[in-house]
Order: structure tokens, then C-alpha cells, then sequence
């Protein structure tokens, strides 16, 4: 048995209560020990349990579907006129899958 972890990585200003609740926050590191600007973002992440490495992919689609459904924002790989990066999903072990999460805003005329 191997586990996919996801993560969702948001910046601070995203309320996070349409999350379910098999993801649990992940506490920060420390201010000195963060080196990138993805250690500053508040991270959700769930363990799933797969029994081979090639059904990571389709463990991980059907996460982003989940999500997608519960989320009131866009969770595609590029951005459309219009909308702001809030924040990022991807995986630990395997470092393949990364889509991007964007908030569409309107623009007055």
C-alpha cells in the first residue's frame, strides 16, 4: 500500500470553510526557516490511500473533482483575463500533479 498526501496551498486572505473536513491544516514553519514564498501559505492536506503508484493519477483527478464541485473558486492549470492566483493544489510524494486555484474578479467598466 503506498498514500498520495494532496495539498491545498492558500494565501491568508482565502476563508477555507468549503473545505470537507478530511483536510486538516498543517501547522507553519517557523519565520526564520521559510525560504520560498509557498512556506508563507496556509496548508490543508489529506492522505489517500492507493495500493499502486499508477493509480496516483486517478486518486488525485478525483480529489480535484471533489474539490472543484465544493469550491465557489476556479481550479485550472492557467488563468483567464480577470483572475488572481489565491493559491495552489499539488502533491508530496510524487511531485507531478499541480493545478493552480484563481479567484475571477470583475472589472468595472
Amino acid at each position: 500500500m503506498s498514500t498520495l498526501t494532496v495539498q491545498i496551498k492558500f494565501i491568508n486572505r482565502v476563508k477555507t470553510s468549503f473545505l470537507p473536513v478530511e483536510y486538516k491544516k498543517q501547522q507553519k514553519l517557523p519565520m526564520r526557516l521559510r525560504g520560498s514564498y509557498l512556506d508563507h501559505l496556509n496548508v490543508f492536506s489529506k492522505t489517500i490511500l492507493i495500493s499502486e503508484d499508477y493509480e496516483a493519477r486517478m486518486a488525485f483527478s478525483k480529489a480535484i473533482l471533489e474539490l472543484s464541485l465544493l469550491c465557489p473558486f476556479q481550479i485550472s492549470k492557467s488563468c483567464g483575463f480577470g483572475d488572481k492566483l489565491i493559491g495552489c493544489i499539488n502533491d508530496v510524494e510524487f511531485g507531478d500533479f499541480y493545478f493552480e486555484i484563481y479567484q475571477h474578479y470583475k472589472w468595472i467598466v
